[in-house]
């Protein structure tokens, strides 16, 4: 998403993200697919300043908005340095359930 643009600049970047997915939202229900959206931590995360996982889920207002469900995987295997194992353990926390109750997976 960060390499997309709308037709129509906005004046911020923020606004120029939440008006892409005001459009990939149209065509999924134009066209009745189901978009997933898979990102990295949002900017600042490998700072020494520890970020509220909820603040980085809403760096565009249009994103928490217009999901349906949302996951945050938070690894559970400890990592040497930058050297990850070969089995890592996640744990999906839901962040978002529009339908139902969240549960982490």
């Amino acid at each position: 998403m960060q390499l997309c643009k709308p037709d129509h600049p906005g004046n911020t970047r923020r606004d120029e993200v939440d008006d892409v997915v005001r459009e990939l939202t149209r065509i999924s229900q134009q066209h009745q697919v189901v978009l997933f959206l898979i990102s990295d931590q949002a900017k600042g995360a490998g700072s020494n300043v520890r970020r509220d996982i909820f603040t980085a889920f809403k760096e565009s207002s249009e994103i928490a908005f217009a999901a349906d469900l949302a996951f945050v995987g938070e690894m559970l295997t400890e990592a040497e340095g930058d050297d990850l194992p070969d089995d890592v353990s996640i744990r999906w926390r839901c962040l978002k359930a529009r339908n139902g109750q969240p549960r982490s997976m």
